[in-house]
């Protein structure tokens, strides 16, 4: 859904072993609905993420070199 702002100070979680809070760390946006909803909840998130365009606001800090293609042999 977006991003946390610069200048988020880092903040352990509670049991001390992940960063719950910090600079450009994404959160997120959950849809839930009733059973078989799937085609709405899907259809809700993808408007979303097309009006928002949040995927691209933020490089990720990581980039995989590595492809599907690379480990699933065909």
């Amino acid at each position: 859904m977006g991003f946390y702002p610069q200048g988020t100070p880092e903040t352990p979680n509670s049991f001390g072993d992940l960063i719950a809070f910090a600079p450009n760390l994404p959160f997120g946006l959950s849809f839930m609905g009733a059973k078989w909803s799937e085609y709405n909840l899907i259809s809700c998130a993808y408007a979303f993420e097309q009006k928002t365009k949040v995927r691209n606001m933020q490089q990720p800090v990581v980039v995989p070199h590595t492809e599907l293609k690379d480990v699933v042999s065909s």
